[in-house]
């Protein structure tokens, strides 16, 4: 059974050390609700226009949030910067921690823009870094903007080239990422671990 567990964790775990205020947004699919108003990320400018009730920054936004993220929270990457050995094994580990109660979030920003080129196109590089923010690293493929940014930690590293508790710095993370609240990490370390 461990090997069985070590083949499904060969992704990065991530801790967020250091998530501030970071939270989701869980936007309501309206379209079927009646609502002749705009919709979320449309642009607005009073809570009147909007099915939600919320123009926040003259666009209109969900009225639901979700749980926030603090320091010790989990990120399980899906972006191809933490990727060497393939996005089905994340998904694997994933299935294990929700196989064991443990609480699991998908994060994505709705509002994410797409870059069609790949990022390190003369000219037409993306606005972020594909690896630590800051580092000028551009990925060599096209990809969509990130859907969260946190400094973090090294929980589990696949190639096992970077040590537990190693600093990696501030990421933009994209693809969708999956995150364990900090009030979930002992039990899901457990099962990283295993």
């Amino acid at each position: 059974m461990k090997a069985c567990h070590l083949a499904v964790l060969a992704v990065l775990a991530l801790l967020a050390s250091a998530c501030g205020q970071l939270t989701t947004e869980l936007v309501p699919d309206a379209a079927g609700s009646g609502c002749t108003l705009k919709q979320n990320a449309q642009a607005c400018s009073a809570d009147t226009e909007c099915c939600s009730g919320v123009c926040s920054a003259e666009v209109c936004a969900s009225s639901v949030t979700g749980p926030g993220f603090g320091p010790g929270s989990l990120i399980i990457p899906m972006d191809l910067s933490y990727q060497s050995t393939g996005m089905f094994q994340a998904y694997g580990l994933i299935y294990q921690l929700l196989r064991q109660g443990i609480h699991v979030y998908w994060i994505i920003d709705p509002g994410k823009t797409w870059h069609a080129a790949p990022c390190n196109t003369p000219g037409d590089t993306c606005a972020w870094d594909c690896e630590i923010e800051g580092s000028g690293a551009k990925c060599t493929y096209p990809t969509a903007s990130p859907d969260l940014f946190a400094t973090t930690k090294v929980i589990w590293d696949d190639a096992g080239a970077v040590a537990r508790g190693a600093a990696l710095g501030r990421h933009g993370y994209r693809g969708g990422p999956f995150l364990i609240d900090a009030g979930d990490r002992d039990r899901a370390l457990v099962i990283i671990d295993a």
